[in-house]
């Protein structure tokens, strides 16, 4: 229950971070979160049966979802206006799975280490994603890369922050802490 609950709330933050932007990309950005999320019960299925140990591993498994949700965005197209007409924005269906699969591989990369760093590395994860999403949607030219940065750093906060605070509240674990005192089946304390 408390999985359906995530994947909902990302679902729903990452449509409200794109609700500025045009219904696709409401819709882009619901699917993207839902995805993202719905890789957690696998990664924690696939660590109870001791074959998701490795942050890697972790990532992959993202990476795997975020091609689903590369794959069920694809059919929907999003034109933007410019001045020089109508141009397509993220519409080839190969960059639109490479960017998707990118965002699974390194937010859940970021997110199996377990140290510090997994917050900043996090949101460092979700900019560069962004930034690559916008980078790869204009011609390259020196001025596509600053605005990929000026549109990123203007973005991705929404994203990560709307995406972020279900998983931090709902799936976060306990640490597991042993008892000062073992004791055995007959209940004797064992030193």
């Amino acid at each position: 229950m408390r999985y359906i609950l995530v994947i909902c709330l990302c679902a729903l933050g990452g449509g409200f971070s794109a609700s500025m932007a045009w219904p696709v990309s409401i819709f882009r950005g619901a699917v993207l979160g839902a995805c993202l999320a719905a890789a957690f019960p696998a990664i924690d299925y696939l660590k109870s049966k001791g074959r998701c140990r490795s942050v890697w591993t972790t990532a992959l498994v993202g990476a795997c979802f975020g091609l689903l949700a590369g794959l069920i965005i694809c059919p929907f197209k999003l034109l933007i206006i410019s001045r020089d007409g109508i141009i397509p924005m993220l519409n080839q269906p190969l960059l639109l799975i490479a960017v998707s699969i990118l965002y699974g591989f390194f937010v859940h990369l970021s997110l199996a280490i377990q140290n510090r760093w997994q917050l900043p590395a996090y949101f460092a994860a979700i900019f560069f994603c962004h930034y690559c999403r916008f980078l790869f949607s204009y011609p390259y030219t020196y001025n596509s890369l600053l605005n990929s940065l000026l549109l990123a750093g203007l973005n991705f906060p929404s994203f990560a922050l709307l995406w972020y605070v279900p998983i931090s509240f709902l799936l976060v674990y306990p640490p597991i802490t042993p008892p000062s005192n073992y004791s055995n089946q007959q209940g004797e304390k064992v030193s």
